[in-house]
């Protein structure tokens, strides 16, 4: 059973897009293509509590709330203060991340709210590699944020790295040992020059999107705008912004009919080709 057997959407957050991109500096992260973009020296840089409510109130209850986006959510510092609210909102969430930026009350929070991995609510750690595919510096006091999570035992908490060896960092191994490989992918092509990320060919035809056929894994950022999915770091697909307008309307909006129209009739390659037709989660129909 997977996300689409308990929800019937999700909605992810990005707490924040820094003026540098985010601080952990995933090298398989297309940050600069994403501050390229966005342009947060001249843009909101964290999203406020405030507006999280606001736009929170919006989303359907039957959405899961994703803490992961386009950047580590624990850089924002109201990020424990947003999950919360949401869980006390009604709202099942997950998050995705590395613990940079988090704290000893941030894991006590984390290890209060409702997470399931059997309801497809998980909380996973993104831990530093030994290829410096995500290059933290671990310091002493990640080193204990860290620690402290793994020794509550939570029945939720999954660990990863993503390196393709799935070797954790040698200073953090004895804490969560040998881990899973992994297998990056292109983000929709949107990861340049790297060797080990094969670029994807581009699907004609009919095409669909496999985990959410529905298109609804929908991307938050600080300012409201609400980009198509996480592949999006280019942010080539803006269904809306949800400080101005509806959750409807981002599914009523030209652009993603056009998303919805191009998926069923292949338009023809060109400069205005949707993302979809370049990534590896579609397939043909």
């Amino acid at each position: 059973m997977g996300v689409n057997d308990h929800f019937e959407g999700t909605f992810e957050i990005t707490t924040s897009v820094l003026k540098k991109g985010c601080a952990v500096a995933c090298k398989i992260c297309p940050q600069e293509l994403l501050v390229s973009k966005y342009l947060p020296h001249k843009n909101l840089n964290f999203l406020s509590f405030d507006d999280f409510v606001k736009i929170l109130a919006k989303v359907p209850k039957t959405y899961r709330i994703d803490f992961a986006g386009y950047s580590e959510p624990f850089l924002n510092k109201d990020c424990g203060k947003m999950m919360k609210h949401a869980c006390d909102s009604g709202y099942r969430v997950c998050c995705y991340t590395t613990l940079v930026g988090a704290n000893l009350d941030d894991v006590e929070l984390l290890a209060s709210l409702p997470f399931s991995r059997s309801d497809s609510c998980p909380l996973v750690i993104h831990v530093p590699d030994s290829g410096d595919i995500m290059p933290v510096k671990i310091t002493k006091r990640y080193r204990a944020v860290l620690k402290s999570i793994i020794e509550k035992n939570l029945p939720f908490v999954g660990f990863m790295t993503m390196d393709k060896t799935g070797d954790p960092h040698p200073d953090i191994i004895d804490l969560v040992g040998k881990l899973k490989d992994f297998k990056a992918i292109s983000r929709a092509n949107n990861i340049k020059e790297n060797e080990e990320i094969k670029e994807v060919k581009r699907l004609s035809g009919r095409i669909m999107c496999k985990p959410m056929p529905k298109l609804n894994h929908n991307i938050l950022l600080p300012n409201g705008d609400v980009q198509l999915c996480c592949m999006d770091y280019g942010l080539k697909h803006k269904l809306g912004n949800l400080l101005e307008s509806s959750h409807t309307d981002l599914f009523k909006g030209k652009e993603f009919k056009r998303i919805r129209k191009n998926m069923i009739k292949d338009m023809g390659s060109s400069n205005d080709d949707i993302l979809c037709r370049n990534c590896e989660l579609a397939m043909r129909v």
